[in-house]
């Protein structure tokens, strides 16, 4: 947020809503599989781990 000083506020704001609305989408497909068995939710949960993981080194390479 440095570029942005002057706005850092509203650039904070704005990222923290984002991150909530994909959040309640996220929990929605696993509310879907509620339902499911265990190693059906384990397999979820561990994919979503590696999507994150994976976003979190592409955005470290990126810098």
């Amino acid at each position: 947020m440095e570029p942005m000083g002057h706005i850092a506020g509203f650039k904070a704001s704005v990222s923290g809503g984002v991150a909530t609305v994909l959040a309640a989408a996220l929990a929605i497909g696993v509310n879907v599989l509620f339902n499911a068995p265990p190693p059906a939710l384990n397999g979820l949960f561990l994919t979503m781990a590696v999507i994150g993981l994976g976003i979190m080194v592409l955005l470290i390479q990126s810098q």
